[in-house]
């Protein structure tokens, strides 16, 4: 006899958790957004970009890692 009981109110909860998240939500109300600053982020020092050419590489580089070029023979690094 306790079975039933038992399902009855497994359905009761997954019933009522359903109907109380059907509710209708009420419509957030945002205002207008400051612009964003772009110039944070797009800031380039003409004077001083980088070398991807012949960059500088870190000490615990070994030489076999830098003699490994995965470069395109016909499409080289260069800074132009």
């Amino acid at each position: 006899m306790k079975r039933p009981k038992q399902w009855h109110f497994i359905l009761f909860l997954t019933m009522s958790g359903l109907f109380f998240s059907c509710q209708k939500d009420e419509p957030a109300i945002t205002g207008p957004e400051p612009p964003l600053d772009l110039a944070d982020y797009f800031d380039l020092d003409w004077q001083n970009l980088p070398n991807y050419a012949n960059p500088d590489y870190p000490v615990h580089y070994t030489a076999d890692v830098l003699e490994n070029d995965n470069a395109p023979s016909l499409n080289r690094v260069t800074d132009a």
